[in-house]
């Protein structure tokens, strides 16, 4: 894997005014990403600070992987030729328990790239909303756009509230990407699990549950995510 295939972030300063040109949707899509395991897509994870990636604790724990150790991501945009594009990440924090229903995972680039982070909200989830999702669908063998992903709010999920989701297009591989609050384009969610009756219902965790581990990073010069 030679240098020039990665999209580094020489100046953070120039993804900064990036963040600003992008609209929401064109923005969730470039800092999503996907994780591999032998070249398989094992999940999809989302850059939330300039070279760390929140993912699902059981994505990580399917590609075989625990705090500490390195794997390989590819971002989206360029999942068609993952040989030349994939680069290494660590597992920095790893939080999977059916017992304490928590479901998350951060790994940090090895590299600083050029991709801007996503901004989150940490605010509540209240009643019916649209979202944006950019997720891994395994049966179509790639990450796409979820454009039919719709809420009606704060659920109880196996004693746990999380954000409930309609639409069909999530699938295995989908665990881990982020649900985007369409009317603000800021993160509330992660996904981490189907419902066992309904194909078309998923859930995420909310943010919010998990904010203590995702700090506001600055690894280049205005380069950082908005939480709020």
């Amino acid at each position: 894997m030679g240098d020039g295939h990665i999209q580094r972030a020489g100046a953070g300063h120039a993804a900064w005014h990036t963040r600003l040109e992008m609209n929401a949707h064109d923005r969730l899509r470039q800092a999503t990403a996907v994780i591999l395991r032998n070249e398989e897509v094992k999940g999809t994870a989302w850059l939330f600070s300039c070279n760390r990636l929140l993912t699902a604790g059981h994505v990580i724990a399917r590609a075989g992987a625990k705090i500490g150790d390195s794997l390989y991501i590819c971002f989206a945009s360029h999942i068609d030729n993952k040989k030349e594009y994939k680069q290494m990440a660590k597992v920095v924090d790893l939080l999977y328990s059916d017992k304490e229903r928590i479901d998350f995972a951060v790994l940090e680039l090895h590299d600083d790239v050029a991709h801007v982070p996503l901004d989150i909200s940490y605010g509540a989830v209240v009643g019916q909303c649209d979202y944006m999702c950019y997720a891994y669908n395994k049966n179509k063998g790639e990450v796409e756009y979820m454009s039919e992903c719709k809420s009606n709010g704060v659920v109880s999920f196996d004693g746990m509230d999380m954000i409930q989701l309609h639409s069909s297009s999530l699938t295995y591989g989908s665990s881990g990407a982020a649900i985007v609050d369409a009317s603000t384009g800021k993160a509330v969610g992660l996904v981490v699990a189907g419902a066992r009756d309904d194909p078309t219902v998923s859930y995420a965790l909310l943010l919010d549950r998990i904010k203590e581990h995702l700090p506001i990073a600055e690894t280049k010069k205005g380069c950082t995510n908005a939480a709020l």
